[in-house]
């Protein structure tokens, strides 16, 4: 990021910078500057899980958009074991999940795909098959998209969802100091099983209780439409985001949006029995997996309700999804991981990063 403060007033035309020289922040940052979403139908554009506009629905609603992207050799392994009809069910959940962040219910998907001529058929139809089967879980439909030939496998997926107006907008601008930090479910798992999956050392984890648990959690990921529409109507201070790099950089992402920092409890953010029985067995320290673990697609949010008044009325709603609190927004710049003792512990940033 120190890199990035150099060049903010430089020349983005500058043909000596490349994509490995920056952050993906700093891009986002950049094309933000060129690419100005002002308009009196846009709510708010770059820079959060999703864009919102204005319908034409009188003032009832807000449409929600997203988009995201699944490239061969980055997000999966097109493989004779590849199950296409998996794949599929996970690409439509990334972006519903960034639709879940918002407080929003999906409706409609467009989807891209970049195809080898050597791709075979039948792999195609497994995967619309289990994109088509994930949408409907979720109410919504695949409505059209588009094709081309690739040199590898690319799915992109755009989403429209629905939310209504009159509810404060979650952004991650709009977090305050003294709130709480709650993420819901457990974190560390996806790393865990993408690690099984693809490394051959890995192995003998497979055959463990803990094996299918945690590569499943890669494969299927669960978005959390329901708590997410829950607290957007429980919450009127909410600020929300979903885990897809790892709990460190959306903490940095919100802390960036909101101008505050964070205190971490790091024995408050919840493991999975079998990621800490895979840590025991691997003698690897869980905190790395909790903090760093990307595809984790849980909620993180802000708010200065207490965690029995959200257990208690998420109850009552019907959402079933645990939250847990772990820890609380701060004046102070940066983010502050705690162990039990309150002592701070020196972490570095592991996070995967696209073009480093």
């Amino acid at each position: 990021m120190a890199d990035d403060a150099r060049r903010e007033g430089e020349d983005t035309r500058d043909s000596r910078v490349t994509m490995a020289d920056v952050s993906e922040e700093f891009l986002i940052a950049t094309i933000a500057k060129i690419v100005s979403s002002e308009s009196p139908g846009v709510v708010t554009g770059i820079g959060d899980d999703c864009a919102v506009v204005r319908t034409g629905n009188g003032e009832a609603e807000h449409e929600i958009l997203t988009t995201d992207m699944l490239v061969e050799g980055t997000h999966f392994l097109a493989t004779e074991h590849t199950d296409w009809e998996q794949l599929g069910r996970k690409t439509v959940a990334v972006n519903v999940s960034d639709a879940a962040s918002m407080g929003a219910t999906p409706r409609y998907l467009l989807v891209s795909l970049g195809l080898q001529r050597t791709r075979m058929l039948g792999d195609v139809a497994a995967l619309y098959r289990g994109m088509a089967a994930e949408a409907h879980r979720w109410g919504a439909r695949i409505i059209g998209g588009d094709t081309v030939r690739s040199p590898q496998t690319i799915i992109n997926v755009a989403l429209t969802a629905a939310k209504p107006a009159g509810e404060p907008l979650p952004l991650r601008s709009r977090c305050e100091a003294g709130q709480n930090v709650y993420v819901s479910g457990n974190l560390g798992a996806s790393m865990a099983g993408l690690r099984l999956l693809t490394e051959p050392g890995m192995a003998r984890h497979m055959d463990q209780s803990y094996g299918h648990l945690l590569t499943q959690r890669h494969l299927r990921p669960e978005p959390r439409v329901a708590l997410g529409r829950a607290m957007a109507t429980l919450a009127n201070d909410l600020a929300m985001i979903d885990v897809s790099d790892s709990l460190y950089h959306e903490l940095k992402s919100l802390a960036m949006a909101s101008g505050v920092g964070f205190r971490v409890d790091a024995h408050r953010i919840p493991a999975s029995a079998a990621l800490l029985a895979f840590c025991r067995s691997c003698g690897e320290p869980v905190l790395n997996y909790l903090l760093f673990s990307g595809e984790e697609y849980e909620l993180l949010f802000t708010t200065g309700l207490g965690e029995e008044k959200i257990r208690s009325d998420l109850k009552a709603a019907g959402v079933e999804t645990p939250v847990h609190c772990i820890g609380v927004v701060s004046n102070s710049p940066g983010i502050t991981i705690l162990n039990e003792a309150g002592e701070t512990i020196d972490v570095e940033d592991c996070t995967f990063r696209h073009f480093s």
